[in-house]
């Protein structure tokens, strides 16, 4: 064995392993980042819900008290007392108890583990009956036929929607005429104020939307709403203080509404 063979199997034997080590987890990490993203997404959102519901219970009570006096197009759900309703962005599901009991809910979630979320935790559509779910990064409503669902809810969807209009149009498409969309969105903050160049840094960074989901701290959607030409509108601005969670800080300020098609 020359001399330049033992020199260079000395640097493999003192640097190879470190760095094929340090390149394997690295090539281990990039394969697993969107599980474990996922899962930490998932933690995340379970914890930020339960504190932020506690101080939301009497906006939605509002928010979804309209649900209750809606008569369905669908014949047999009208015959029933029931109604067909598809909440886009499901989350931990912190929204079905306040729907009217019975009624037919379509899911439509970016949650991978959506479905094994629902099987254990089976007590918590007791209250309605899930008609069908879907997984979907991007909210897609397409398999959704026009004119059959009775009202859309939609809590938290617009700010991750990479096309804002798009989502807006379809839930339009999906409505029945006269048929309600139930919005609660977080928006920024105004262009002259310190918390929106806070906000406009974290997203147009990505550091916000990768870690949470795609979502904007940079925009104000209500505007997207307005433009989608709904039949009536209705909605007011509110100030949420949530003590419990530090990231509610950088969302404080919310819209919440009614829109009719």
């Amino acid at each position: 064995m020359s001399a330049f063979d033992i020199t260079v199997l000395q640097y493999l034997m003192a640097y190879g392993l470190p760095v094929i080590s340090v390149v394997s987890l690295i090539l281990c990490i990039t394969k697993h980042f969107s599980t474990m993203r996922n899962k930490l997404l998932s933690r995340l959102v379970s914890s930020f819900d339960t504190s932020y519901e506690r101080i939301m219970v009497v906006h939605k009570k509002n928010l979804f008290l309209p649900l209750h006096d809606v008569v369905s197009s669908d014949w047999k759900l009208k015959n029933k007392g029931l109604i067909r309703i598809v909440e886009i962005g499901f989350r931990t599901g912190e929204n079905l108890k306040y729907y009217p009991k019975n009624s037919h809910v379509i899911v439509v979630d970016r949650n991978l583990y959506i479905h094994s979320y629902l099987d254990s935790n089976p007590g918590l559509t007791n209250n309605v009956s899930i008609e069908d779910l879907f997984v979907s990064s991007e909210w897609n409503l397409e398999p959704i036929a026009d004119n059959s669902v009775d009202a859309v809810v939609g809590t938290f969807i617009l700010c991750s929607a990479d096309r804002v209009n798009l989502v807006l149009s379809e839930i339009k498409r999906i409505l029945v005429p006269g048929g309600l969309y139930l919005f609660l969105e977080h928006c920024s903050e105004p262009l002259d104020t310190f918390l929106y160049k806070i906000q406009n840094f974290l997203t147009v960074t990505k550091l916000w939307p990768m870690l949470f989901d795609g979502c904007h701290l940079n925009r104000n959607t209500l505007q997207d709403i307005k433009f989608a030409k709904f039949s009536d509108l209705d909605y007011q601005y509110i100030t949420v203080n949530n003590g419990h969670n530090k990231f509610s800080k950088l969302m404080r300020t919310h819209f919440i509404g009614t829109a009719v098609k």
